[in-house]
């Protein structure tokens, strides 16, 4: 496994990371037991980076099947989460990045995760109706007290990003990228402010910001297409 050091951050992360989608997704009809297994052998193998996507899938499912996989072995792996989608009792969900839902939100993942830290704590989505100063005033705040190591963003412009960097360094912005998606100006029909490939891999490189890309594999059809041509030939 090849391991490289997260942004500016300390952190040294193995190439290939474990988006903890499916284990939290439905769709996929992951068993619990079958996703502990997987994580299992992912960490014999070398991947030391657990991105649990988002608590909003699932309703914190990922987290704590995260939890059962990793016992005994937190301080041989990376955990990433992200704050910013809230539900209520009736699962509707909400766009939420003010203070008193952050300060909330981190409380709840470490529960669910039984761990006293995060090692790298995301903004899912810029927040239009909370300011990025209160935002980021807030992560730094639970920075500060030890509950999370390093801050990162994910779907942020370059303005944006500029922006929050000032209060803190961003070590990471996670983007819509894969080798069909390098441009796209929406995701699933959601508009995305920012080109991938033309505009945030180049900034990125510059200001030494790590890029993670969510859907690699563009929810499996890449793989779909890999293994069909290897069964062809």
């Amino acid at each position: 496994m090849i391991y490289r050091e997260l942004g500016k951050s300390v952190l040294k992360v193995s190439i290939i990371g474990f988006g903890c989608w499916p284990v939290s997704n439905d769709w996929t009809g992951a068993r619990d037991k079958d996703s502990i297994a997987t994580v299992s052998e992912a960490i014999e193998l070398g991947n030391n980076f657990f991105d649990v996507i988002a608590p909003v899938y699932r309703f914190g499912h990922a987290e704590r099947v995260l939890r059962r996989a990793i016992k005994g072995k937190r301080n041989s792996i990376y955990i990433a989460s992200k704050c910013g989608l809230r539900w209520d009792s009736s699962k509707k969900i909400r766009h939420d990045l003010s203070k008193e839902s952050i300060l909330e939100e981190i409380d709840d993942s470490l529960k669910r995760l039984d761990t006293d830290y995060i090692d790298l704590y995301q903004i899912y989505w810029p927040d239009p109706n909370v300011s990025i100063e209160e935002t980021m005033e807030t992560l730094i705040s639970i920075k500060e007290k030890g509950k999370v190591r390093y801050i990162g963003v994910s779907n942020f412009s370059i303005p944006l990003l500029k922006v929050a960097s000032r209060y803190d360094d961003i070590v990471s912005n996670q983007i819509l990228y894969n080798m069909i998606n390098r441009n796209s100006d929406n995701y699933c029909g959601i508009p995305l402010s920012y080109r991938s490939e033309d505009e945030i891999l180049p900034f990125c490189e510059k200001n030494n910001v790590s890029v993670i890309p969510y859907s690699p594999l563009m929810q499996g059809l890449l793989m779909t297409k890999a293994w069909s041509r290897l069964v062809r030939f």
